[in-house]
């Protein structure tokens, strides 16, 4: 048997089965890849209520921080997924459903040391590990609202601490991989695909940057963005961001489809 998975801000276990390229997933994150275990957890931290979800199947709001899929549903589809990794909290995450994965993504949920958890993974089997780098942070319409002094420009200072931090990942995998002979290891650069969207919108199809979606969109998010949220724009896929913090579904497209590409090499034999 033969694991995959990616970390930072999210991970994924892929386990590789005769006739099915990668039949298993097992997905670990923040609200980035959280598909609805906050949902009955005592947070404030969900989005199990509209909007989030209007643009998902049957329009109905799952949990996800998004007005549609998540770039991981995408990327499932992508690997030949007919159903999405249920939430590991939901009724969905047992019998025959496990046998496609699961999910453990849960919103708001801290850093933790992330070398820990590879070497976890390795112990359990994973040897194909792709981490995903942190995102321009300083681009983010609520970063933009409270640290931009004002202005509509990303924060130089939150994207060099993101920049800082994926240079030492960058570093700690070099050193993993010269540790674990058998590891294949691919550090997926999630910065580099934000950043292009967030700068050359008009290239990637998009209208609206500074703003997300969801209400004034200026720092809106879980609670705050709600069926009350005055200002919703009608047309999502022409933002980069549904709220403040979280893309559309049409930019999680683009970094799907960039995603994908890095990590080829992970399910290549």
């Amino acid at each position: 048997m033969k694991f995959v998975a990616l970390l930072i801000p999210f991970a994924i276990l892929l386990s590789m089965v005769k006739g099915q390229l990668v039949p298993a997933m097992f997905i670990f994150g923040d609200s980035i890849v959280d598909v609805g275990n906050n949902n009955d957890l005592v947070t404030l931290v969900k989005a199990n209520f509209p909007p989030y979800g209007r643009d998902f199947a049957h329009h109905e709001p799952t949990g996800r921080f998004c007005n549609g899929k998540l770039a991981i549903d995408i990327i499932a589809e992508g690997l030949g997924f007919t159903d999405h990794q249920p939430a590991y909290m939901s009724d969905k995450a047992n019998g025959e459903m496990l046998l496609i994965g699961v999910n453990f993504a849960s919103a708001a949920s801290g850093y933790y040391n992330a070398t820990a958890i590879l070497y976890n993974l390795y112990e359990l089997g994973a040897r194909r590990i792709g981490v995903t780098t942190l995102p321009p942070l300083g681009c983010l319409p609520a970063a933009i609202t409270a640290f931009g002094h004002g202005s509509n420009q990303c924060v130089a200072r939150l994207n060099n601490n993101a920049i800082s931090f994926n240079n030492k990942l960058n570093h700690r995998s070099q050193r993993l991989k010269r540790r674990f002979s058998k590891l294949k290891l691919v550090v997926l650069d999630i910065y580099s695909a934000l950043y292009t969207i967030i700068t050359k919108p008009d290239e990637n199809g998009f209208a609206e940057v500074r703003r997300a979606c969801c209400g004034t969109g200026l720092l809106e998010t879980s609670i705050l963005c709600n069926q009350h949220s005055i200002g919703t724009c009608s047309n999502a896929s022409q933002y980069v961001f549904w709220d403040s913090f979280h893309p559309t579904e049409a930019a999680n497209k683009i970094l799907a489809t960039n995603l994908s590409n890095s990590g080829s090499s992970l399910i290549q034999p």
